[in-house]
């Protein structure tokens, strides 16, 4: 198959290809997110016989593509263990698995990874963008090739976002991993994160603090993984043990502050998603002078008091928070202001306790 060819295969499996100059990836087409190329125009913008590189528009234009572009060499490493399987990726030969394509129904928000210790580690790229395909040709000269050239796997977006800030994560400790007679000293904080990162996750934790380890030329890593499981103990005791502050003994400030920020930022994304899920079943009516939780179940609903309501969440937790406690702090929580019962005009900030007529209303006049 010629390169015209491939380029115009693209066109027929439903992507939005764009013209890009030979050796380049910058688009110089004017208001070329617009553009469509079809097979009746297609020579216009790819005449046969000039060499051209091929761009191919992200998210809703190709069928809600997402790229995943990855080149610190660290990211490179850690995509394997923690990037869903795709039947699409590509690169060059200097960094074949460059690029992983994924379908996604909803799509992420295009965004960098931006650390001040390690530069881009990995970016995610969905709306607004364009991404050089094979059979295109780097700047640097080298062919742009499939390693694989199947379809895109579907993913939601969220599994993307994690796998990202857990690779970044995972570059930065890579960089700084420490050397012989300290690496238990540094894996004691590196536990910590690990926890944090996975949301207590104990098994999740433990694979991570080893795939850092064995990546980094760790003989121990086995022994370092299992310091997760005495740090987990020492946080449900409630003890104090080495958090993220305590990696400055082992890396820059900026590294510590980059890991802090996504660590952060990840318990944030996961603690809305267990707010919205509880908001689903559960609400907060104030009463004066009381506050309950209404309980809505399929055949109306229950009326707990604060206690009830932590005691039946009591096995859910997310790192060293409950379920509970993070919803009852939540400004997001489902909350009303007192009860009412109303057929019709219903108030917004009171539980509704109508529930519809058990039979239909027959209409008895002429």
């Amino acid at each position: 198959m010629t390169n015209h060819s491939q380029i115009k295969n693209l066109v027929e499996r439903g992507f939005r290809i764009i013209p890009i100059p030979h050796k380049s990836k910058a688009a110089k087409i004017n208001n070329w997110p617009n553009l469509k190329v079809d097979t009746d125009n297609f020579e216009k913008y790819f005449p046969s016989n000039k060499e051209m590189n091929v761009g191919v528009m992200n998210g809703k234009k190709s069928g809600n593509i997402v790229d995943i572009d990855i080149d610190d060499l660290g990211a490179l490493e850690l995509s394997e263990y923690y990037l869903p399987k795709t039947n699409m990726i590509f690169g060059r030969k200097s960094n074949p698995k460059s690029h992983w394509i994924y379908k996604c129904e909803s799509l992420p928000k295009t965004q960098k990874f931006q650390t001040k210790s390690c530069g881009v580690v990995i970016e995610i790229r969905a709306n607004g963008t364009q991404t050089i395909f094979p059979p295109s040709t780097h700047e640097s000269g080298e062919a742009i090739q499939f390693v694989e050239d199947g379809k895109p796997t579907s993913v939601k977006k969220e599994e993307l976002e994690k796998a990202c800030t857990v690779i970044t994560v995972g570059t930065i400790l890579l960089k700084y991993y420490a050397e012989d007679g300290h690496r238990n000293d540094f894996a004691l904080p590196v536990s910590s994160v690990a926890l944090r990162l996975f949301e207590g996750d104990v098994a999740q934790a433990k694979r991570f603090v080893k795939i850092i380890a064995q990546l980094s030329g760790d003989d121990e890593a086995e022994q370092r993984a299992l310091i997760v499981e005495h740090t987990n103990k020492k946080i449900q005791n409630g003890d104090l043990v080495q958090g993220i502050p305590s990696l400055k003994e082992f890396m820059p400030q900026d590294a510590v502050d980059d890991i802090a920020k996504l660590v952060l930022d990840t318990q944030k994304a996961d603690r809305n998603n267990i707010v919205s899920e509880l908001n689903k079943t559960y609400a907060v009516v104030t009463t004066p002078p009381t506050v309950s939780i209404i309980k809505e179940t399929v055949h109306g609903f229950d009326i707990l008091n604060i206690n009830a309501f932590r005691a039946e969440l009591t096995p859910l937790r997310a790192g060293d928070k409950s379920y509970s406690q993070i919803w009852l702090n939540s400004l997001q929580r489902r909350s009303y202001e007192g009860i009412e019962f109303k057929p019709a005009h219903p108030s917004n900030n009171k539980f509704n306790t109508f529930r519809g007529f058990k039979a239909p209303i027959r209409k008895w006049w002429p």
